[in-house]
């Protein structure tokens, strides 16, 4: 069956109650007649309270002579009874009383004068302690430059309403009765109709307001009730899916700045923060994360500053390479550039960094990388083509000569095979991304390798060469090339540096949970101001080092050490006096 629409039942319901409503008017119109006398007579007091009230308020200060006096006058010919009393309860004046015999009114039980000191208007009925009559008592306060500094009462007896009071109560009680079950019946039928959903549908719209997208409308029924019930749910479901998929989207973009290796700055029209990723604040070195609302020119100094400054200045871009000497040197390379804001508040201002510091090392390191290996390779190309030369125009009958040029030509070639090599094994341990090829090794295999490899090389020079370790038994995992560069190559430096008569010791242990690998000689050592910079690339000492210009290296060897020692997670450190000798040791981790 339809359900009738809600005009219908609105129609019919109000019907009804009009008809009720005024059956009972009809009944009980002639007990109206009283009360309109008795609201009329409240209005009258009030208004000759408020005219009392006025009168003294304006002719204040009075003796309180003139103010019983004035009493007695105001209140001439009427029925009303008009009191003026102090702020402090004394009593200044009464209309029929002698003020002077009566007593103090600020008393609990006189709650109309409590109420008018304290600033309010106040009303009361009680019988007069002073006529022992019963009165309908206001008060209004009386006040000088705002504070209180009197109270007007006035009092109208009310012996013509106790006259009727038997005909009032019925009347009041059959009214009572008639509004009671008027209201009733309203409240009841108005629920059963349309109160409850409709309260129901204002709750869950509340709700969806204060961003509760849970809350939902259940009303059944094909009235208008029921077809706003289901409006608002799916309102409520495209609001959801809506803000579902702003916030994951918002969240999908906040993840991607945050997790954007370049730091990204967003800046509205006043130069406050909109946006701030992680890796700006990394860069710029902020103490809080959250920047937020910040002004940016309280956050940022120097070139980054700098740049923003000049770009509001004049230009819609500008990319520019700062150095921050407040963060090591640190370089960056910052991108700002005008958008179009698109709302107050909404980004006018984007900047990104990127610390380029690495890049622009790499650059000027591949730059003297290129200078130190021109220079090297200069010196054995010139002479082997002027050996070349001067082999040309040799007589095929000077022999002696043939040799000469033959063996510069043999040494000068060697140089650059050891320089070919060495470049190739500093390609092999600065390989990015290349990790180490973990084999097991046995710390006498290696002793074994040092002796066999350089064995010779130490007698030819006439250097004892020591090699020891009090734990032959143990293997570990490492990289065998890389382990065997680092060896190779420190043991060869020691031999070089080491004069003939001297001694060269290379120990190898097991120590908890790392390797070492100790290298001394007894050089000639090295002084302190060029210690930090032997594992630098092409990095020599002076030839007089080595004691002989043609056992010059290549420079490359401890770079190879540092490096593979780098690779393999290990520590390398150097200790060397002039005169005594160098020991340079390398601490691997076993893995």
């Amino acid at each position: 069956m339809k359900r009738l629409s809600l005009l219908v039942k609105l129609f019919m319901g109000n019907l009804l109650l009009v008809s009720i409503v005024i059956a009972i008017g009809l009944s009980v119109s002639y007990h109206h007649l009283n009360t309109s006398y008795m609201r009329n007579n409240r209005t009258g007091q009030d208004h000759s309270s408020e005219l009392a009230r006025r009168y003294f308020q304006d002719l204040w200060p009075m003796s309180e002579t003139r103010i019983n006096q004035a009493a007695a006058e105001l209140m001439t010919g009427s029925a009303m009874r008009l009191t003026i009393i102090a702020s402090d309860g004394r009593v200044l004046g009464d209309s029929i009383a002698d003020p002077s015999a009566m007593d103090n009114h600020k008393t609990p039980d006189r709650p109309e004068v409590l109420a008018a000191i304290e600033g309010k208007d106040g009303a009361a009925t009680h019988v007069s302690k002073t006529t022992k009559v019963e009165y309908r008592y206001i008060t209004r306060p009386v006040r000088k430059d705002e504070t209180v500094v009197a109270v007007v009462r006035l009092a109208m007896p009310i012996r013509a309403i106790a006259e009727d009071q038997a005909l009032i109560r019925n009347a009041l009680f059959w009214t009572s009765i008639a509004t009671v079950a008027a209201a009733a019946m309203l409240a009841m039928l108005m629920s059963w109709i349309w109160y409850a959903p409709l309260k129901q549908i204002t709750e869950t719209a509340e709700q969806l307001t204060a961003g509760n997208l849970d809350a939902r409308v259940k009303v059944s029924g094909t009235d208008e009730l029921a077809r706003l019930a289901g409006a608002l749910n799916d309102m409520r479901d495209n609001l959801a899916h809506q803000i579902r998929t702003v916030e994951t989207q918002r969240q999908q973009l906040r993840s991607i700045v945050d997790n954007l290796r370049e730091g990204l700055i967003a800046l509205d029209k006043t130069g406050h923060i909109v946006l701030l990723n992680r890796s700006a604040n990394d860069l710029l070195d902020l103490d809080k994360t959250d920047q937020t609302g910040e002004e940016f020119k309280s956050l940022v100094t120097g070139g980054v500053l700098d740049v923003y400054r000049k770009l509001m200045a004049a230009g819609e871009y500008i990319d520019s390479r700062i150095e921050t000497p407040e963060r090591g040197g640190q370089i960056l390379d910052v991108h700002a550039a005008r958008v179009a804001a698109s709302e107050p508040g909404g980004i006018a201002v984007l900047l990104v960094l990127r610390d380029v510091t690495e890049i622009s090392a790499t650059a000027a390191m591949k730059a003297e990388f290129v200078a130190n290996a021109s220079h090297e390779l200069r010196t054995p190309l010139a002479t082997l083509r002027a050996a070349a030369e001067e082999l040309a125009d040799t007589d095929d009958n000077n022999p002696e000569r043939i040799a000469k040029v033959a063996a510069i030509l043999n040494r000068h070639i060697t140089r650059l095979e050891q320089m070919t090599n060495d470049l190739l094994d500093l390609h092999l341990v600065e390989m990015p991304g290349a990790g180490p090829n973990l084999t097991d090794v046995s710390l006498a295999l290696l002793t074994e390798r040092i002796t066999e490899n350089h064995g010779d090389q130490a007698h030819s020079k006439q250097v004892e060469l020591i090699v020891s370790t009090d734990t032959e038994d143990f293997t570990f995992a490492s990289d065998t090339t890389l382990l065997q560069l680092i060896i190779d190559n420190l043991v060869c430096n020691a031999l070089k540096f080491t004069p003939p008569g001297g001694k060269v010791e290379c120990r190898l242990d097991a120590k908890d949970d790392y390797v070492t690998l100790s290298v001394t000689d007894t050089g000639c050592g090295m002084p302190s101001d060029i210690q930090d910079r032997v594992f630098e690339r092409f990095f020599q000492a002076a030839a007089c080092r080595s004691g002989d210009a043609a056992a010059r290296g290549t420079g490359l060897g401890l770079a190879i050490v540092k490096h593979a020692t780098d690779r393999l997670g290990g520590q390398i450190t150097l200790e060397s006096e002039l005169a005594e000798g160098t020991t340079i040791t390398v601490t691997l981790p076993i893995t």
